[in-house]
């Protein structure tokens, strides 16, 4: 089974951005899902064409390039989202 691609979209001083990294890095480093997903970050004023896409909607969660979550996520729900894209 191919790992599920998760990446998450923030950028610095972003006051919603670190309880939604919290949870997600909570969640990729627990034992039950590190091997299954592949997890990056990306600051979005790395690039601009991040910047032009994602904008002021960040913090935002892809899984295998399809949005997830975006503004806020708790663990339980992120776990059920893992679930169902296996």
């Amino acid at each position: 089974m191919k790992p599920l691609k998760l990446v998450l979209y923030t950028k610095p001083d972003c006051a919603l951005c670190e309880p939604f990294k919290k949870a997600v890095y909570a969640v990729c480093m627990s034992f039950r899902w590190k091997n299954k997903i592949t997890f990056s970050e990306i600051n979005i004023e790395s690039d601009p064409v991040y910047s032009e896409r994602f904008g002021e909607k960040i913090p935002c969660l892809t899984i295998n390039d399809k949005l997830c979550a975006k503004y806020k996520i708790e663990k339980k729900e992120l776990q059920r989202k893992l679930k169902e894209a296996f």
